[in-house]
């Protein structure tokens, strides 16, 4: 049988060894010393996320009008 825990280690693990990296919610939460979020709430890193966005399309100003910036996040 399986668990909520089983399942996310799997998934986790199937990401990192696509190359992806995990972030500790215990080291970017709110409280923690490399806050990356406001709230646990905050499904989306927009440090993280403007970063990628910006290495992905260089060509996009960076930080012009936050237009285009906020219709990003209403996914």
């Amino acid at each position: 049988m399986f668990n909520e825990d089983m399942v996310e280690q799997a998934v986790l693990s199937s990401f990192k060894a696509m190359g992806y990296v995990y972030a500790d919610p215990a080291l970017i939460g709110p409280d923690a010393p490399q806050k990356e979020r406001t709230a646990n709430g905050e499904v989306l890193l927009l440090g993280r996320l403007r970063e990628a966005v910006a290495r992905l399309n260089p060509d996009i100003p960076a930080r012009g009008s936050r237009g285009g910036d906020q219709a990003g996040y209403r996914i």
